[in-house]
């Protein structure tokens, strides 16, 4: 069974490394520039939304965590990261089942490159909308 907190300051570092090694993993051919671009983008994005970071716990270890945009009419998953020890023991699949089941429609990005994770996100229901140069917004309505 997992357990979300709510992200605190000193949970700052390990977010942004998350963020990081998804940008660089799917969007690798980025040139230098973009990169620290991104990389001073993604430090303030993550002190600016820290409120809406939950850290993931499976028993008792941090494992991930998951950024929430909770809207009137919709939520939003703007980062969900699972470390790489912990992936494909059912706990993204438990913490979208529990997301599925308290909102109507949800909203997330997932790169292109990522194949993965947009199966991953399809078994759930989730339909390609819209496309980016590198990513697909997908929904899920219930």
């Amino acid at each position: 069974m997992y357990k979300l907190l709510n992200a605190k300051e000193n949970d700052v570092k390990r977010l942004v490394n998350y963020e990081k090694e998804i940008i660089t993993e799917f969007a690798n051919d980025l040139s230098i520039e973009e990169k620290k671009k991104i990389d001073e983008y993604v430090k303030k994005s993550v002190v600016k939304n820290l409120k809406d970071y939950k850290i993931i716990l499976f028993e008792e270890k941090i494992v991930g965590s998951i950024e929430l945009k909770i809207l009137k009419t919709q939520t939003k998953i703007i980062n969900f990261y699972i470390e790489s020890s912990f992936r494909g023991k059912g706990i993204g699949s438990e913490i979208l089942k529990d997301i599925l089941k308290n909102n109507k429609k949800v909203l997330l990005w997932v790169y292109k490159k990522n194949l993965k994770a947009k199966r991953f996100y399809e078994r759930f229901n989730f339909k390609v909308i819209d496309e980016s140069e590198n990513r697909f917004l997908m929904e899920c309505q219930a």
